[in-house]
């Protein structure tokens, strides 16, 4: 039965799973003992059902402002903590 399965197994990647941006960012400034980001709604529009969200995320010192939008705040968020590593890693 192994080798029904081997091909999965051998796709699984043995590292660990790469972290959420905002963990990443939050890390990449702890590290550097810098203030942690704040993540502000700047509108929420939508039905219920149907909610889209738009996030502007701050770091203070490096200064940098970003922002995300996504079908949750949570993903906008996330969205906009990628920018911000983004905008960081090329400082």
């Amino acid at each position: 039965m192994l080798p029904w399965f081997e091909a999965a197994l051998a796709a699984v990647p043995v590292n660990k799973p790469e972290k959420d941006p905002k963990t990443r960012l939050q890390e990449w400034l702890q590290a550097r003992q810098k203030t942690l980001p704040v993540y502000e709604l700047v509108s929420e529009t939508g039905d219920d059902h149907a909610k889209h969200f738009h996030v502007r995320c701050s770091v203070a010192d490096p200064a940098v402002a970003t922002e995300g939008e996504g079908t949750s705040r949570r993903l906008a968020e996330q969205q906009a903590a990628a920018a911000a590593i983004e905008q960081l890693d090329s400082k």
